[in-house]
């Protein structure tokens, strides 16, 4: 677990200060990113993308295929969601603590 540990805070810091090597400008680019990319991941997440969740016994075949197939690509959708959501909020975060920094040191 710490080999894990290790490079986790190796790769945060790396991300870090590529953000504050960029400037103020790069940061605010770098934050307007991570906001976008955790906003596209809501969109993902958002309920009536995923359909209904159950299925009456009546329809047929045809029909109930169609209507898993949406829903396992609604559960895609879900997962690839969740994992923007987590990239955005990590992008964001990383680039808004820079910017103090950057801002704080001159």
């Amino acid at each position: 677990m710490a080999l894990w540990d290790f490079l986790l805070i190796g790769w945060a810091q790396g991300l870090y200060g590529a953000l504050c090597s960029q400037g103020i400008g790069g940061c605010l680019l770098a934050a307007a990113a991570g906001w976008q990319l955790a906003c596209w991941g809501l969109r993902l997440t958002e309920s009536e993308l995923a359909g209904p969740a159950h299925l009456p016994d009546g329809l047929h075949t045809r029909r109930r295929n169609a209507v898993a197939e949406r829903l396992q690509g609604a559960r895609s959708g879900r997962w690839l969601g969740g994992l923007l959501q987590a990239a955005g909020a990590l992008l964001m975060a990383a680039a808004l603590v820079a910017l103090a920094r950057t801002v704080a040191n001159g």
